[in-house]
């Protein structure tokens, strides 16, 4: 096997330990860990001078080695995830890892503990029901609609377990959230990297290579998804600066309370105009689960002034307590905009002002009341929304779904017509809601 190159291990939920010779591979160039119980890697894992692809490398300490420097001579990775790095006790240690010098790192995934419970359980139910006879899984299958009930009170009751438990856990203390922070401002990762994960991340300030003006040297990074930000109560500013970013997601940052100016805008070193649009080529944007999130400080901008996210196409905004969104972003100027979802934003009044939106879904916003100045939107679906009154300058609208009824919307002034009915049984709008072209 010493010519072997590929080897995945993916979901291996009772492998717990690497062979030590696995290290006389030399020929090895990818290994996937994803889903084991692999901790650690051999020492003289460093060795494989030809790996270009690590999944869910381990991270470790075993006295005064650390696996974090077993990836220093690996200068030929081109994906890479690392997990566990809550194990690295100070910065140095990370500097081990040397990030710098993998000059053709595509791919990087940096992540701090494990969802264990979830990941596993998940993998030893599929297991299981595996191994079940296909007869067996027919005859379970037909008794799930009666256990239904019984089985989403449980889940109601195990629940409720789960938030108590997370009540219980410590929080984490101030030194543990600064010494991550400069963990992972060692993993600097090179300029030509195009996809950025980052999971379960505890610090309260993201790293400072994602500042400015740091963050404008990433010239090649298209993606970044930042999942689980625990701690962090603040986005960087240099985000905006990546050039080339196309997609970026933001998930389960429960700390953030406000989103200022600084995030779409960048400063000029010299006082000067800025010519480049902050996030000059972002297509699709999701931001959810910010629960605590009230404020993005956002202007239009003004005559001259480059706009921000000129191409964003996609957005998506989850679970958050805006009141309204900004001007900067429900502006006139913007074009590119095809595609907004709004759900679980319980405190959102209204929604004014996206001429080229096309298809708008909203979708549990319990306080909203208006939706107008969407002049090209032909489709919106609306559920859970019990007090708008208004949807109105929608001249061209053809289609909307109203809490599972779909209705066609033709003619001025709006007729409103559903779709399909069982005859003596025609759905009606609610009173007080109108539709005006």
């Amino acid at each position: 096997m010493k010519f072997l190159e590929h080897i995945d291990l993916t979901n291996c939920i009772r492998l717990n330990k690497l062979p030590d010779n696995i290290t006389e591979l030399k020929s090895l160039r990818y290994l996937a860990l994803d889903g084991c119980n692999v901790d650690i890697v051999p020492r003289g894992f460093g060795g494989f001078k030809k790996m270009s692809s690590i999944f869910w490398f381990p991270t470790k300490m075993d006295g005064d080695w650390c696996s974090l420097e077993e990836l220093g001579p690996l200068c030929h990775l081109r994906d890479l995830s690392i997990q566990y790095l809550e194990n690295v006790p100070n910065s140095s240690i990370a500097a081990r890892a040397v990030m710098g010098n993998k000059k053709h790192l595509l791919y990087l995934e940096l992540s701090c503990y494990r969802d264990e419970k979830g990941e596993m359980e998940k993998m030893v139910e599929q297991t299981e029901e595996e191994k079940k006879p296909r007869g067996k899984q027919i005859e379970e299958g037909e008794k799930e609609g009666e256990e239904k009930t019984t089985r989403e009170d449980e889940e109601g009751e195990e629940q409720s377990a789960e938030d108590e438990e997370k009540e219980g856990k410590e929080e984490t203390s101030e030194e543990e959230e600064q010494r991550i922070e400069t963990v992972f401002d060692e993993l600097c990762p090179p300029p030509c990297l195009e996809d950025l994960f980052m999971t379960r991340y505890f610090g309260r300030r993201l790293p400072n290579w994602m500042q400015a003006p740091a963050a404008s040297s990433f010239k090649s990074l298209r993606t970044i998804v930042l999942v689980d930000l625990t701690c962090c109560n603040q986005l960087p500013n240099g985000l905006c600066g990546m050039l080339n970013l196309d997609v970026m997601e933001i998930r389960r940052a429960p700390a953030i309370e406000l989103i200022g100016p600084d995030f779409q805008s960048r400063a000029s070193r010299d006082g000067g105009a800025i010519v480049t649009s902050p996030f000059p080529k972002l297509r699709v944007l999701s931001m959810g689960d910010l629960s605590l999130w009230k404020k993005w400080d956002w202007e239009e901008e003004g005559q001259g002034e480059a706009m921000a996210m000129p191409a964003l196409e996609h957005l998506m905004i989850i679970n958050c307590r805006l009141t309204h969104l900004p001007l900067g972003l429900a502006s006139h100027k913007r074009c590119n905009l095809r595609t907004l979802l709004l759900e679980r934003l319980t405190v959102l009044v209204s929604v004014e002002n996206f001429p080229s939106v096309v298809t708008f879904k909203v979708l549990s916003c319990p306080k909203i009341k208006k939706i107008g100045g969407f002049s090209k939107l032909r489709k919106i679906i609306i559920e859970g929304c019990p007090q708008l009154r208004f949807l109105e300058g929608v001249p061209v609208l053809s289609s909307m779904e109203l809490d599972d009824e779909t209705w066609e919307i033709t003619g001025t002034p709006a007729r409103c017509t559903p779709k399909v009915y069982q005859v003596g049984m025609k759905p009606r709008l609610p009173e007080n809601f109108t539709v005006t072209r």
